[in-house]
């Protein structure tokens, strides 16, 4: 192969897993809720996740400057946390257990291209973090 030839990329078929205006409606609703939110506002975000389909546990502290792209694809556990800066990339499910902490600037991504295949088809993949993490 020389190069991709991108004018043949095509998503899979509900691939984001919502239609289009639920995930601009999550958007709008992250941009102006969910990231101006004051730090300590815990309930407040995982009652937004929530709205949008993610399960939350008891006692998680996610903070205001997490980017979460789909919620419907997030399980995060009793007594957790998500830091600073923690981009949630999760075109499939992210599964956070009890106790555990996903650090500052952290980057978790379910997804990624073959780069060897000419359309640079799309695949995904889920991730499990443990409990005690």
């Amino acid at each position: 192969m020389d190069h991709q030839n991108l004018k043949n990329f095509r998503l899979p078929k509900n691939y984001r897993g919502k239609p289009a205006l639920i995930i601009i409606l999550w958007n709008l609703v992250s941009l102006l809720f969910f990231k101006l939110s004051p730090q300590f506002f815990y309930n407040w975000r995982n009652f937004l996740l929530r709205i949008f389909g993610a399960k939350i546990g008891k006692n998680v502290m996610i903070r205001p400057s997490v980017e979460v792209v789909y919620p419907w694809n997030l399980i995060v556990c009793d007594n957790s946390w998500v830091g600073d800066n923690v981009v949630i990339y999760n075109h499939d499910l992210i599964e956070v257990g009890s106790n555990s902490v996903i650090s500052q600037k952290s980057y978790l991504c379910t997804a990624s291209h073959h780069y060897n295949s000419d359309t640079f088809s799309i695949y995904k993949k889920p991730i499990t973090i443990g409990n005690k993490v």
